[in-house]
Parts: structure tokens; sequence; C-alpha cells
């Protein structure tokens, strides 16, 4: 709302307009919310009130009382971004459970990872969830589970998306992945899975806490200035894991990545009372004078303490929900378009509709430990003084795990390194890294080889995850080139040679072993923007 001549409201009052919004009002304040949160012509504010729970227990009785959720023991969620986030976020929140398991990664050693935790098809609901219903690695996923368990005794997947009412709480088309947990249909049936008997009690606890968190988000939003980079950190509460730091990863860096010429944040995520590595924001930084800390425990202080599973599933509710709001919040200050994150076409228009080997990109330098990774990215940063943040994006490579992205790596090469998994990558930081030309990417590819077929799944329908894998990683690098390097990660190998300039008419390039397939070559190109 900068830029008129409205004074700026308080907290309370922004919030009013926000909720004034997702009730339908179209003018004034609320009109000006209501076209900042539109997408593909609809508002997306579905996420900001609580129905009653005599809604959402009608609600949600009609569904469990479907195939494929009838009298299921467990729930496999396959989705992607916000959606995949923000459910880990609830599962996270009660370590050691069974009930509900996420699938968002295309790497067949994931999937098998994840079908090894939930055991047998039969007493597992599988539930797919895509706005669109038209998303890549969902509609994959879905497709690869539904023909597995077609054969292993399981029921076809449960898809749910905007066109059939399947995500909205008002059956509309209200909802975006940004924001959309934990008021969705998707993020209510597993938070239900998690806390039954006793969810009503946590939806209760959750939607009364609702006013008074919105009205704090509303003036956090203050503190942000009218204009410049300000770095902004977001310190998660103590004992949240990987679910909660990526979405709130992906709801800032959606929401505000160039959005604005006058006013470009870098959100970043820390989670309070940790030690070592861990406890710094994801870029290695310390924070510093300067920095907006935005305290997310706060937020979730509203709830009462509750013993058992319950009380930390509606405190993962309250802080998701906090998140959404802070954003929103800002966002609505400086007027915005917050539901919509237009960059990731760039290289989603780059990925072929059916991938094969043909499609693996070829080139870029073999890599085969974590020192030697370190000093490949340190000897390129060296001639690039524009690059002052680096990503690290390992598709199929397991790389956060093996190298981590701590303040150490970050003093090695001199400026912050974050380090993360794609193509969940894409669904996080893509939006706001196309937007910003001073960070440096690398994209390390697994290496090529054969996906081998067990009792369980189909080697055909792993190999096209594989191969669907390795065309995002090329459409990603040829999409943010020339500021993007290739790598490919050989463990084990040794004497890897030096990068060597690729031909585009050649029919294949050396890889860790013997030659692979041709594909795209990537020599670098031209900025794409």
């Amino acid at each position: 709302m900068t830029g008129g001549r409205r004074p700026e409201p308080s907290g309370a009052e922004l919030w009013t307009y926000v909720r004034a919004a997702a009730r339908g009002e179209r003018h004034g304040p609320a009109g000006t919310v209501a076209a900042l949160a539109t997408l593909a012509g609809v508002p997306r504010l579905g996420w900001v009130e609580a129905p009653p729970w005599s809604r959402i227990s009608r609600l949600l009785a009609a569904r469990t009382e479907t195939e494929p959720l009838r009298n299921c023991r467990r729930a496999l969620f396959v989705g992607t971004g916000g959606w995949a986030f923000g459910l880990r976020a609830l599962c996270e929140a009660v370590p050691g459970q069974s009930r509900v398991r996420v699938l968002d990664s295309l790497d067949p050693v994931v999937l098998r990872r994840v079908l090894g935790e939930v055991g047998e098809a039969a007493g597992t609901a599988c539930v797919a969830v895509s706005s669109s219903g038209r998303t890549r690695e969902t509609r994959l996923l879905a497709d690869t589970l539904a023909a597995l368990w077609q054969r292993t005794g399981g029921a076809p997947p449960l898809r749910l998306s905007e066109h059939d009412g399947g995500l909205s709480l008002t059956g509309g088309r209200d909802q975006v992945a940004l924001y959309g947990v934990p008021l969705s249909v998707p993020a209510l049936l597993a938070a239900r899975m998690l806390t039954r008997p006793r969810f009503a009690e946590v939806y209760r606890e959750f939607a009364e806490a609702l006013p008074a968190i919105g009205e704090w988000a509303g003036e956090q939003s203050r503190r942000l200035p009218a204009t410049g980079t300000p770095r902004v950190v977001f310190r998660l509460p103590a004992g949240a894991g990987a679910g909660l730091r990526l979405w709130t990863l992906q709801a800032a860096r959606q929401g505000w990545g160039g959005k604005s010429e006058r006013f470009r944040p870098w959100p970043e995520a820390v989670v309070a009372g940790r030690t070592g590595r861990t406890a710094e924001p994801d870029s290695g930084r310390p924070a510093a004078p300067g920095d907006i800390v935005l305290d997310l425990g706060e937020a979730s202080a509203v709830l009462p303490r509750n013993e058992g599973g319950a009380g930390p599933v509606a405190g993962a509710m309250v802080t998701s929900y906090a998140v959404a709001a802070l954003v929103a919040c800002v966002a609505v200050r400086h007027g915005l378009r917050f539901a919509s994150h237009d960059a990731v076409e760039h290289y989603k228009r780059l990925v072929p509709a059916l991938p094969t080997a043909a499609h693996r990109p070829v080139g870029g330098r073999p890599v085969s430990s974590a020192d030697e990774l370190t000093g490949v990215l340190a000897g390129w940063l060296a001639n690039r003084p524009d690059l002052t943040t680096l990503h690290v994006v390992g598709y199929g490579v397991g790389l956060a795990t093996v190298l981590g992205a701590d303040r150490g790596l970050t003093e090695r090469l001199g400026r912050p390194v974050e380090v993360h998994e794609g193509s969940s990558w894409n669904h996080h930081s893509y939006q706001l890294v196309w937007h910003t030309r001073s960070v440096g990417v690398a994209v390390v590819l697994a290496p090529d080889r054969p996906v081998a077929a067990d009792g369980r799944v189909f080697g055909p329908a792993l190999t096209t995850l594989r191969r669907t894998l390795d065309a995002l990683a090329g459409a990603t690098y040829l999409s943010l080139a020339p500021r993007c390097l290739l790598l490919r990660w050989c463990p084990g190998a040794s004497g890897t040679p030096p990068p060597v300039a690729v031909d585009r008419s050649s029919a294949g390039a050396a890889e860790c072993g013997p030659p692979a397939p041709g594909g795209p070559a990537i020599d670098g190109g031209s900025d794409r923007r």
C-alpha cells in the first residue's frame, strides 16, 4: 500500500483488510489486497480464514468415507513445492510417526526409500496434490505409484487439484501452493491423521489463535523498509525441520522475489536454539547489523503447551500460517503480487515433454569429493567477481547431505553459499535467483547409471523419473547461463580431467566412466533475460 495518500495502516488494520478481501470484499483497501493476491483471474486467499469446526468436520468426513482414504492406516502425499514442504512441516512435528509420508523427489533412490518406509500398499492411501493437476513431477510420481499399486493391492491415488475444488475449503479456486498449508483440504487431511482422535481439539486451538497471529504478522511487516535490499532472516521455532525451513523459503522467495525494483529483500531461514552449522541461516552468514530478524516463535507462543502429538502439530500449523500471513502482509505494504511466481516458466519451457537419454545434458566437469567440488567452485568464482552469492544444487546427488551449507563453506569460497536438492530448489528459490543477477548457481548432476528394477518398482518407470530429473537440471542450467556452472558428481573417482570445450554437434561426452548417449551440449550459452 506504499505510495498512496492513505497513511500506513497498523498491523491490526492491515490484517482487517486481508480478512475482508478473503471474505469477498473488493472495494477500498480490501480490493487492493484482492488484486495483489490474484492469479489467473482469481484472488488466492482461501488460506486466510478458518471455517468453523462443524464445516471442517463434514468436509473431511466426506473425503475419508470414500476410497482410498476409507479405513486407511497410512497416507502417502505426493506433491511439489509449497504443498510438499508444508505437509513435511506438519509431519516433522511428530518425530517417529509412521502414519503420513510425503514424496516430492524424482530421484529413484528417494522413491525406494519412501516406499520402504510406507510398507505395503494395502491400507495406504496415496494422495497426489497439484494446483493445476498438471505439475510434471507430481503427475509422474502419481502415475508410477498407480501402476505399482495396481499390481500390489493398493487403491489408485486420489488426485486433488483446483479444477474439481479438491484443494479449497470452500470448493472454489482460491488456493495456491505458496500458502496452502494448513488451511486446505490436503493439509487438514494430513493433520487429522497425525493427531486423531484429537484433531477437533487441535483445529479449534489453531483457529482461535489466527486473529492474534494475523495482527502479529501485520505489525511485524512494518519493520521492513519501503525500499532497498534488506536481508530478512526468519527465525523458526526450536526443533523445526527441513520441511518448515523450505516452506518458509518458498513462501518468501516466491512471494517477494522479482516483484519490485525498489524493494528487493533477500529472505533466509534459521532454526532457533541449535548449535553449530545448523544454527546459521541458509547462506552460512551469521546475523549482521541491519538484518531484519523475524522471530516466528513469537507466533507459536500463543498456543497452550500440550503434551503428546496434538500440541506440536497445532504449533506447526500456527507457524506455517504465520509465515504465510507475514509474507502476505509485507507484500501488501509494498504492492507486490504475492500469489504469482512467473520466473519458473523460463526453465519449464526448456524441458521436453518426454525426456529420454538423449536429453541428458553433456559437458561439465566431473568432481569426486566435497573438497574437489569446493576447489572447482573456488576457481570458477575467482573469475566471477560479479557473483556475490552461490547456490549449489544437486539433482539426484544427495549433495546437501554430503556437503552441507555451513559457515566454513561460506568462508572458504569468500561469499554466502547455499546447498540444496533439485528439483525442490526450483520450487523454493528459482524465482528469486532468476531475478537476482548477482547469484551464481552450480548445477550438479548425479552419475548416469542404469536404474535397476526390483520386485516393487518397474525399471522403465524409474528410468522415466531419472530422465526427467536430468532434463530439469539441464533446463535449469540453460535458463540461468552464463552465471551457472554444470558439474558431474562422480564419488570415488580420482584424477578427474580439467573441463573441456563442448561441441554442440558431438554425439556424447565423457562422464564418470564410459561415454553417455549424446544430449544437449552445455557450453555456457548466453543470458536469456
